[in-house]
């Protein structure tokens, strides 16, 4: 798995959709990351 940093990198130019693979298996990135900000969160997009 991505360490925190990794994961709030991939979020911000990868988005909720992105796709990675976990050991779970391949999830979105909202899954890995659940209530992660970004963006949206500031008004720019």
């Amino acid at each position: 798995m991505p360490c925190g940093r990794c994961r709030q990198l991939l979020w911000e130019h990868g988005g909720a959709a992105l796709l990675i693979e976990t050991p779970r298996g391949v999830q979105t990135m909202d899954a890995v990351l659940p209530q992660a900000f970004g963006p949206d969160d500031l008004g720019i997009r």
